[in-house]
């Protein structure tokens, strides 16, 4: 008899329209449950959809032996179910150099900041989506393939909310990230309801030690915050979560229209230049102002880490100022300098 989660997981997949057949998959696994019971459940309707499954296993060498037995499993499981197998070895070099190419499945990243835990996060994350985009790239297949399911959401979403996100940060992940081609076809499903379902076929899987140490907010959120709230707030706490994530996606999908069309009445690119017209932007809808500025910022410098409140207001003192003559502001690596109705935005070189 088909167990409840395969038969949830084929409604999930119709729901979001995640395979229409045929589709070749780059699978992240890293011997967790999460990652085991994705193998398992992609596994279950290989055959319906036509799925090829190719597995990426990243062995970051961060906790010694247990590491390398979290490869040892890894292997052992992918040639039980006989499945493709491809283990990329983490190195990190201390050198203050940029991440060098991917060469032969090694990244030397940054070190800068190795005593900060959420840099190395970000690095190890960085890390491990260059390794499954190249993997994707070179064998030509539609997606990547990953673990993250209903609680990770969770986690997310609360470690934003406490660090004062807007929409982008509270919105959380996606089921489908089109751009990047990922699918999360777990992000419906509980971690109980994954260990639960291996637990009713016998599979084992590898437990990660270094979760339980609370010492990072992350783990603090879901081995504290999360069962208390659970158990005296909202016992669907994860489902609740889901479905307001799934509204901000949607409110954002909207708002990112909006916001496309105004970017592009006021500016205009130049090689590495943006010039804004003061004018026209100075039209703009009073709430539009702010998220055109944060859009300017990402076009230039890639990405908004750092970028405040206080920045935009800067900004708009320069845009609103009737000082004739030439003025400027900088934001770290970025300058803007206002010459009569023109507004110039450039990298600042060294």
């Amino acid at each position: 008899m088909q167990s409840k989660l395969v038969k949830n997981f084929k409604n999930f997949i119709f729901q979001e329209k995640l395979f229409s057949g045929g589709e070749s998959l780059v699978v992240g696994i890293s011997g967790g449950a999460d990652s085991v019971c994705l193998v398992e459940l992609l596994l279950a309707v290989q055959k319906k959809f036509d799925l090829e499954i190719k597995l990426v296993h990243i062995n970051y060498h961060l906790r010694g032996e247990e590491s390398d037995g979290d490869e040892k499993f890894v292997r052992e499981f992918a040639k039980g179910k006989g499945l493709e197998l491809e283990v990329v070895q983490y190195v990190e070099i201390i050198d203050t150099k940029p991440p060098k190419v991917l060469v032969s499945r090694t990244l030397n990243p940054f070190t800068q900041g190795m005593e900060d835990s959420t840099n190395l996060e970000e690095r190890l994350r960085d890390f491990r989506y260059e390794v499954f985009e190249k993997i994707r790239e070179e064998q030509e297949c539609d997606w990547i393939v990953v673990g993250h399911h209903q609680d990770d959401q969770v986690e997310t979403f609360l470690m934003n909310l406490f660090r004062g996100a807007g929409i982008e940060g509270l919105k959380g992940m996606k089921v489908i990230s089109e751009n990047r081609k990922i699918l999360r076809p777990l992000l419906n499903f509980s971690k109980k309801e994954i260990k639960e379902f291996l637990d009713s076929i016998g599979q084992e899987w590898r437990e990660d030690k270094s979760n339980e140490d609370n010492t990072f907010l992350r783990n603090r959120i879901r081995n504290e915050l999360i069962p208390e709230i659970e158990q005296k707030y909202s016992s669907n706490f994860g489902k609740r979560v889901g479905g307001v994530t799934k509204q901000l996606q949607c409110s954002l999908k909207i708002t990112e229209e909006v916001i496309g069309t105004a970017y592009e009445s006021v500016v205009n690119k130049k090689d590495t230049l943006l010039i804004v017209d003061v004018e026209k932007f100075s039209s703009l809808n009073s709430e539009v102002k702010p998220l055109v500025f944060r859009e300017i910022v990402k076009e230039i410098k890639g990405n908004l880490k750092n970028i405040s409140e206080n920045n935009y207001r800067e900004f708009e003192k320069i845009v609103k100022s009737e000082k004739g003559k030439r003025q400027e502001m900088k934001i770290g690596k970025l300058r803007f300098e206002k010459v009569g109705n023109q507004l110039k935005v450039a990298t600042i070189n060294g």
